[in-house]
């Protein structure tokens, strides 16, 4: 994560991404109907591109991404595994279904 960090910061074009994605993210969620519009599907669009354009040209930063990748997978196999939070799924689903709103 410190890599990738690392590299955002120190590169415009990843910094100028990032800028672009969280602003987009932030307008979808703060203007209703926003996410639905061709603006949000062409800036969407945009930024899918780029962000392919920027994985291709620079391997370090693309072998920063696929670590980030693994790492989450075994965070996420964890968690699917972890007796302990299943048995909580399961008690919470348990409940919610034994809970009648009238």
């Amino acid at each position: 994560m410190r890599t990738c960090a690392n590299e955002i910061v120190c590169d415009e074009d990843l910094k100028a991404w990032f800028d672009e994605y969280f602003n987009l993210s932030r307008k979808n969620l703060g203007e209703v109907g926003y996410a639905e519009s061709d603006a949000a599907k062409a800036k969407r669009k945009e930024l899918r591109i780029r962000w392919r354009t920027l994985l291709e040209k620079d391997e370090k930063w693309n072998g920063a991404v696929e670590n980030i990748k693994k790492e989450w997978a075994k965070i996420e196999q964890g968690l699917k595994n972890d007796e302990d939070l299943n048995g909580l799924r399961e008690a919470h689903s348990k409940l919610g279904n034994n809970i009648v709103i009238y």
